[in-house]
């Protein structure tokens, strides 16, 4: 089974979109596509967003509801030395310094695909530079062959 690891946009805009690719990952992910992975760093900006906008993430919410659907694994957040490493060896290539803790995390747990709706900070510099395999929603979807679940009706 394929291992997909999703970034914090990714769990945004599936939650918060009435339609579109990024739901359609959550939506295959807990229907058992693929299996779903992230870490703890990801799952930490997702349940700070979700608190500023005033959505519950504690347990008995949509959110623990959601993880628990998606059987999701979650890589553990890397160490400072990790994250020291990572900004001297990705930092030219990557955007912002808030983004190595996810790089670090997601070169560590070597998925078949990361997926980010953040193509300018997640882009092909980022994926040489890594060697992850970086797509957006719609790209993972064309890759699977699943291109009809996002489109609307």
């Amino acid at each position: 089974m394929a291992r997909v690891f999703l970034d914090s946009g990714v769990f945004m805009q599936g939650i918060s979109a009435s339609w579109g690719a990024a739901k359609a990952v959550l939506i295959l992910g807990a229907s058992g596509v693929f299996s779903v992975e992230t870490s703890e760093v990801v799952v930490f900006e997702v349940k700070a967003a979700l608190a500023r906008s005033g959505i519950a993430t504690g347990p008995g919410s949509e959110f623990a509801r959601l993880i628990q659907e998606l059987k999701l694994v979650v890589h553990p957040r890397p160490s400072e030395d990790a994250v020291r490493e990572g900004m001297e060896l990705y930092l030219p290539v990557v955007r912002h310094k808030a983004d190595i803790p996810v790089v670090v995390a997601a070169v560590s747990a070597s998925p078949d695909w990361l997926v980010s709706s953040n193509t300018r900070h997640f882009n092909a510099r980022v994926a040489l530079k890594t060697g992850l395999r970086i797509v957006s929603p719609p790209q993972l979807l064309r890759y699977l062959q699943l291109t009809d679940v996002a489109r609307k009706p």
